[in-house]
């Protein structure tokens, strides 16, 4: 099954963000901060770049045509520049790129426009906490694999952050069916272990109870594009009863993954609870 380390960065600053959704800024700083460590030679483009192949900054932001293995987990509106990042499966050895990237990130290079610096408080590692009082303390952190907690046949199913999906080659503005949001988690699942794509190898079994649901629309500014983004998608939640366990495990499994489009932005952020 997926393995995965989930990392935690808590600021001790008090600085509140003006935008209600984070995840561009924080990818983009991120980003910025990764290359500044990793990179082996500035004056080449990354598709020019003979260390391309071996670099993490061109495997996680130039490298087309290909699922990402990480993602950011920031909720929408939070009055703070706390966040969690997840890494998949072989990046996980990368792991201390990762946390000099954010050490960086936060002291050095800033978020945003403004570059507005921060001051870290504390990095956790799969609930380890390795970054505190001003260092680093690493311990040997193994991933973690997932596991299927208690199931029910009866849950809720909220839309933390906008689901960005496609039906029939355009954008869902509507309610997704369960199908497809399972369909979505476990085409995500196989691409994170580099398996090829297959389908679902199951049948769900489900009714549809309440349910609120609205389409939320977000924007950001691409610097390499020079243009706006949109950002858009779906939000709220589903009911379901007499929902069958393999569906119940698949959903508790995109909690972890995401789902949908742009999750390394954040997107398609699931959580699901037994009702």
């Amino acid at each position: 099954m997926l393995s995965f380390i989930k990392i935690e960065v808590k600021f001790s600053s008090d600085k509140q963000p003006q935008n209600p959704f984070l995840g561009s800024t924080l990818r983009g700083a991120f980003g910025y901060a990764l290359k500044q460590i990793v990179c082996v030679n500035y004056k080449y483009k990354c598709a020019e770049c003979l260390s391309n192949n071996s670099c993490l900054f061109y495997d996680f932001y130039e490298a087309k045509n290909s699922y990402h293995k990480y993602r950011f987990s920031k909720p929408i509106g939070e009055d703070n520049y706390d966040f969690a990042f997840y890494l998949y499966e072989g990046v996980c050895e990368k792991l201390p790129y990762i946390l000099n990237a954010f050490y960086e990130m936060a002291a050095n290079c800033g978020f945003g426009f403004e570059r507005e610096k921060a001051a870290i408080k504390t990095i956790s590692c799969n609930g380890v906490v390795v970054y505190e009082n001003d260092k680093f303390n690493m311990p040997a952190i193994s991933p973690s694999k997932f596991e299927i907690k208690d199931i029910s046949d009866r849950c809720r199913l909220q839309f933390i952050t906008p689901l960005r999906m496609k039906a029939d080659n355009l954008l869902l503005r509507s309610k997704p069916t369960l199908e497809q949001i399972l369909i979505s988690i476990y085409n995500r699942l196989n691409s994170l272990k580099d398996i090829p794509l297959s389908r679902l190898p199951f049948e769900p079994l489900y009714k549809e109870g309440k349910s609120e649901i609205r389409f939320t629309d977000f924007s950001r500014y691409s610097n390499r594009q020079q243009t706006k983004m949109q950002l858009g998608g779906i939000m709220g939640f589903v009911e379901y009863t007499a929902i069958d366990p393999n569906s119940f495990a698949l959903l508790q499994l995109g909690e972890i993954t995401g789902a949908g489009k742009q999750t390394v932005f954040g997107l398609g952020e699931l959580k699901i609870s037994a009702i």
